[in-house]
């Protein structure tokens, strides 16, 4: 059997599915996995950065006074959402795609830099975009399940809440509005390139040596069966001349 060097090899069609309520992700991938489609490339929305600012103008709107908030990139037609949204809609600004030498300007005088995951359990997935975050060492705030990103955010010293939990996030950004951060509080030195290939030279020799120290083991296990092997044999020639 041949294996397979690329996902499409497994599924030549991989289906693209929004889903609006984090509640009908899992019988929907069920229904596509039955019908023969068991790679499913899944997003999912959330409104809750758009309701917390709801929130916030209706309980403490002073915290929103000279407070902007900037979407830069591709924007589809679910953010259409927002204007349900009033308060979100007048401070929020899509800019559209912009050159990267433009978007790392951009991130150099924003206040804080926002990272979104999708809701879930636990989430195994880094933004490439978080590096660039990290780079600039301007305060992040993270709408990210447990994983990847919420460790790395906490590390730097963000601010991350679980993008389910409108409390969570409500009380996230009211922390950033009230002491409106402008730089990530703790040292990010470990996420330089030079600490980076250090810790995967160290990760990398480790695994090598465990490999070496297993096929050493295996060696020595097939050279004891080869010597239990000839014994057996010299015993039955043994027998048979005796015989």
């Amino acid at each position: 059997m041949t294996k397979p060097t690329s996902l499409l090899d497994v599924v030549p069609v991989i289906p693209v599915v929004v889903v609006q309520d984090p509640a009908d992700a899992v019988p929907i991938a069920r229904a596509l996995v039955d019908g023969g489609l068991p790679a499913i490339e899944l997003t999912l929305r959330t409104p809750s950065a758009l309701e917390a600012i709801e929130r916030i103008a209706r309980d403490n709107p002073a915290l929103l006074e000279g407070v902007s908030v900037e979407f830069v990139g591709f924007v589809d037609s679910g953010l259409d959402i927002i204007n349900q949204y009033p308060t979100a809609r007048r401070i929020t600004k899509f800019v559209g795609m912009a050159a990267h030498a433009e978007a790392l300007k951009l991130m150099q005088t924003s206040h804080c830099l926002l990272v979104i995951d999708a809701p879930a359990e636990l989430s195994v997935f880094f933004p490439s975009k978080l590096a660039e975050y990290i780079g600039s060492k301007r305060f992040i705030f993270a709408l990210s399940p447990a994983g990847t990103t919420a460790r790395v955010v906490q590390e730097a010293g963000g601010i991350i809440a679980d993008p389910s939990s409108l409390d969570q996030v409500v009380d996230g950004l009211s922390k950033i509005l009230e002491r409106r951060p402008k730089d990530l509080p703790l040292s990010t030195g470990k996420f330089e390139k030079g600490d980076v290939a250090g810790e995967f030279m160290r990760i990398a020799e480790t695994v090598m040596q465990k490999s070496a120290q297993q096929r050493a083991r295996q060696s020595k296990l097939d050279e004891r069966k080869s010597q239990l092997g000839l014994e057996i044999e010299k015993r039955e020639t043994d027998s048979v001349g005796r015989i």
